[in-house]
Parts: C-alpha cells; structure tokens; sequence
C-alpha cells in the first residue's frame, strides 16, 4: 500500500533512488510539484507508456515531456516559428531565465526527431508537423534531486502527466494523490512534505509557432504576467483556456514592469514555492 503518513519526499534523495529504480524498471511513479500531483513514467518503456493510458483512460492523447532548454533547442523546427523568437528559443541559458519550471512549452519539432520519439509524446497539426510538449525543470528546487536521480538511471525521456482520470480536474491535495496511487497500482508517490502548497492546478502551457508566442492556458499566476518575463513580447492571449484553481498575483502589472524579466522569474518562483520573502 502507498504510504499517506510518512509519505516519501520528493526531496530525499534516497526515496528517489528508489522511484527512479522502479521508474526504470517500467512502472509507474506517483510525485506531488508545485501544487499538482502526477503521474511519471519511462518514455523509453512501451510498456510503460501504455499503464499511463490505461490509469489515465484517455484515448491516445499525447502526454507532455520533461526536457533541458538544450534538448528543447535541439528539436524544435526553426522554419516553424516566428524569426523573432529564435533568439529565446534557440539560446538555453536564456530560455531557462525566462520560463525554466513556469511552464509547459508547446512548440513544432523536426520530422526526423519526430521519427526517434513515441507516438505518445506527439500531436500532429492539420499540415501534419509534429508537436511536442515540455517542462523545463531548470530553477525547480523541487524536482533537482528527483531529476538527478532520473539522469543517473539513463531516463532520457520521463513522460508527466496530471493525476487523474481524464476528463476529471486534476488533484492538487498530497493526500489525495497517494490514495489514487494506491487505487491504481502506482508503488510510489513522491510528495512534498515541506511545500505550504501555496499553488494549486496544473501548470500554465505557452506555444511558439510561426505568428509568435501565446499562452493557451493559464495556470498558476496571471497570464499577463508573460509579457515581462519575456522582456515585453506582446503575448497572444485570445485562446486562453482558464485554470481551474485560482491564480496567485505574485505581481501586479506595474510592479513586474519595475523588474528584469530574470529577477522577475525567480521572485515568481519564491512566491509560487511560498518563500517568506514575497516582493
């Protein structure tokens, strides 16, 4: 039975190793990060790939992926996003002090590293360019030795996805994830005892394609909140599907204005992490 007292941390190193060891081995692997709790799973194991849609009963949509800002560089289709943006997109280090662990980012990807991944990662647009969708993990203090962990077991590509059965609102309550662990054959989940669980919700997603950038949902802070990080880019926000839960105003419009895009990320992130020094 998964522990709910007691629960394993996502934090520990050694309660790590040993999720990461079953992760590899093919099975599933329940964590709680930043106000959501999800599933994991080997993206290398088909296997793997299928218990997560058989938990989640979701058809065969694509699930996201966990990928370095250099990994996401090395994929995305230049042709297929807007000549300003390359810039952001192309540079790693840049990339990860403006959205590293904020958000996911959709965005077009080469047809031949789109032949290297499985299907499962992949949506395909009416032209039939192939789609992924990421988190960048860098600046999560959270998930560091979580993802330390993955790296020393070779898990190149962790797939993540909300907890929950598709159609249902994803669970955002530690307790709740480890009893739906248990329910579903999930071994571990990985919680986070030292979170004051100041978010809720699944994360925002942010797409890059030829128009530009957009935000297609929102998540834990207001997402008007892009523009500053993004160093004024006007971000498209006409599709926006709302979160769920309500959102944090970690800023106001006049005080993000008044902060580098790069400060401004990492002073999100202590509020979000619920930090005691709030701007």
């Amino acid at each position: 039975m998964v522990e709910i007292d007691g629960r394993r941390s996502i934090r520990d190193e050694a309660s790590c190793r040993v999720a990461a060891e079953s992760l590899s081995d093919g099975l599933p692997i329940g964590t709680y990060v930043r106000g959501v709790c999800a599933i994991w799973v080997d993206g290398d194991n088909e296997s793997a790939i299928e218990t997560a849609y058989r938990i989640k009963k979701r058809g065969r949509r694509p699930f996201g992926v966990i990928l370095s800002a250099t990994s996401l560089g090395e994929m995305i289709d230049v042709d297929r996003i807007s000549p300003e943006t390359r810039s952001l997109f192309l540079n790693p280090k840049l990339l990860s002090a403006r959205l590293g662990s904020l958000c996911f980012i959709r965005y077009p990807i080469r047809e031949s590293i789109a032949l290297s991944l499985p299907d499962a990662v992949l949506s395909r647009d009416g032209e039939g360019t192939p789609w992924l969708q990421s988190w960048l993990p860098e600046g999560c203090l959270t998930t560091r030795i979580w993802m330390q962990q993955l790296h020393k077991r070779r898990i190149d590509l962790p797939i993540v996805s909300s907890m929950n059965v598709s159609g249902q609102p994803e669970l955002v309550d530690q307790d709740e994830g480890a009893v739906f662990c248990d329910r579903h054959g999930i071994l571990y989940f990985l919680g986070d005892p030292e979170s004051v669980e100041v978010a809720k919700g699944s994360f925002p997603i942010v797409q890059v394609d030829e128009t530009g950038i957009s935000v297609i949902r929102e998540g834990h802070f207001p997402s008007f909140l892009f523009d500053h990080l993004l160093d004024g880019w006007k971000t498209d926000r006409d599709n926006l599907q709302p979160a769920r839960y309500p959102v944090i105003e970690t800023h106001s419009q006049q005080s993000a204005s008044a902060i580098a895009p790069d400060e401004l990320r990492c002073q999100m992130i202590d509020v979000l992490d619920g930090a005691p020094d709030k701007p």
